[in-house]
């Protein structure tokens, strides 16, 4: 069994600057000043899931990001325009490479496990998760931190806003977030890479406000109750499905790009047990 034992969520709004904040303690000032926007906020993440005891070596990482860091690419592309390839910021060029918050977060929290960060659209969060579990499942880490992450620039703010009229209509619109979760083998709150939509009654995904993507969530609810994040946190960003509060009993986690979905299913581990000895009697009584 693969289970959650710890979730946070950070939200900000968009063009708020994350690398303005406080400094988590475990952050040296050199690692701090190297973080962009994106990286800054996702250890934000990480540090508001208060763990107590430090992280196994061995523990693996995951990243999920729509985007990755659009804001150090415009940055590097600005300097490259302006002062030609010789002179470009070397501290953008590697804020802009996709696995920049990754490599950051395992450095900075002392990690030497499997490390990946995965950029697929709107199902990166739980792309993340999937790959985390799958790396408990296979024995190669015996603890997994997955993080979930998009900073939204004013640019880029202003963009997703113009593609997608519905942000409009929510009182803290196109923002900027991110979730951390912390998975471990045989603890906590159960993760199943499947759907088992028949056992669970809500379903929580990141809600889409592009009306051809939300058709396809609606319709895979089928009957169940539906909580959406855009509707509970009052805010979107393409990886906010980790940020929704989950309900007490067993739900189906949910994202889509386009008609594409991938569903998991996360409930009490004792869930698990009686359905197996429902099961089991059944049978036994034929």
């Amino acid at each position: 069994m693969i289970g959650v034992i710890a979730r946070s969520h950070i939200a900000a709004a968009a063009g708020e600057d994350p690398t303005q904040w406080a400094r988590p303690d475990w952050l040296t000032v050199g690692q701090a000043r190297r973080l962009d926007p994106l990286a800054r906020l996702a250890a934000c993440a990480v540090d508001h899931l208060g763990l107590e005891t430090p992280l196994p070596p061995d523990t693996a990482l995951a990243v999920g990001t729509a985007y990755g860091s659009v804001s150090a690419t415009q940055r590097l592309l600005d300097g490259i325009a302006h002062d030609g390839d010789d002179l470009a910021s070397p501290a953008a060029f590697s804020a802009s490479v996709l696995s920049h918050v990754a490599g950051a977060l395992g450095e900075a929290l002392g990690l030497h496990g499997p490390v990946a960060t995965i950029s697929q659209g709107g199902t990166s969060a739980l792309g993340a998760l999937r790959w985390a579990w799958l790396q408990l499942a296979a024995g190669r880490a015996s603890t997994a931190v997955v993080v979930a992450a998009d900073y939204h620039s004013p640019w880029t703010a202003a963009v997703a806003a113009m593609l997608l009229p519905g942000a409009q209509q929510l009182a803290g619109g196109v923002a900027s977030g991110a979730s951390a979760w912390v998975l471990r083998r045989d603890a906590g709150r159960e993760l199943r890479l499947l759907d088992h939509s028949s056992e669970s009654l809500v379903q929580v995904d990141g809600g889409a406000l592009d009306p051809r993507a939300e058709i396809v969530l609606m319709r895979h609810a089928a009957g169940r109750i539906r909580r959406s994040a855009p509707t509970l946190l009052g805010c979107w960003y393409p990886t906010a499905v980790l940020g929704v509060p989950l309900p007490d009993d067993a739900c189906t986690l949910v994202e889509c790009d386009r008609r594409r979905v991938i569903a998991l299913w996360c409930g009490p581990a004792a869930v698990r047990a009686n359905c197996g000895v429902a099961k089991r009697t059944r049978t036994e009584s034929k």
